[in-house]
């Protein structure tokens, strides 16, 4: 989205990500940094390091979230196209 500092981020991040072929989760942007990832609502900021995810307390870089989330969120929607 035009003026939205961390919908472009995000996007350049996805757009220029080494391994498109994991990327099967889409982003669908909510709010001002407020996403849904499959069934997993998040919260992004951008900070000088990067673009980061909000996890429990703290927050992953972009990297490790997409890392650690992405198979969860392909079993789930998995297990519901099964049933």
């Amino acid at each position: 989205m035009k003026g939205d500092h961390i919908d472009i981020a995000l996007c350049d991040f996805l757009n220029n990500y080494k391994d498109r072929d994991f990327l099967k989760v889409r982003f669908i942007r909510e709010n001002e940094g407020v996403y849904t990832f499959g069934t997993k609502k998040i919260f992004v900021k951008l900070l000088d390091t990067g673009l980061k995810i909000r996890v429990g307390g703290g927050y992953l870089n972009i990297e490790e979230f997409l890392e650690q989330f992405t198979p969860i969120e392909l079993e789930k929607i998995a297990r519901r196209e099964n049933h």
